[in-house]
């Protein structure tokens, strides 16, 4: 009689998830940093009087949510892709599911930030 969890029980560690996970994480830092150096010179024309001086970016405090925005979207979809790959996991399921969280969380963050931005 055998005690402890049966072999069949035992799954080896998800190796080629995470680094799916680091790459896209990797790649989304990469683009979040490319919008919040965009987002440096969105306050160009602030106080200048032109037309495009009024706008949203104008406001210090709304700046800065959009450029936090998309890190939190990155962080949030970390998060959300490292719960679900457990909960997968623990239920006997792929946890290659764990990669819609994991990518559209960023992606969603991104896009509210550029609408906001361009809109």
């Amino acid at each position: 009689m055998t005690t402890g969890t049966p072999a069949a029980a035992r799954r080896p560690a998800p190796v080629a998830l995470i680094a799916v996970l680091v790459v896209f994480g990797l790649l989304a830092a990469a683009v979040d940093a490319l919008f919040s150096l965009g987002m440096v010179f969105g306050t160009d024309s602030c106080g200048t009087g032109a037309a495009a001086s009024a706008g949203a970016l104008c406001n210090t405090a709304v700046w800065g949510l959009l450029v936090l925005l998309p890190w939190a979207g990155l962080a949030a979809g970390l998060v959300a892709a490292g719960i679900a790959a457990a909960v997968a996991r623990r239920r006997g399921r792929s946890p290659w599911i764990a990669l819609l969280p994991g990518v559209g969380l960023p992606l969603a963050a991104l896009a509210i930030s550029c609408l906001a931005v361009f809109a």
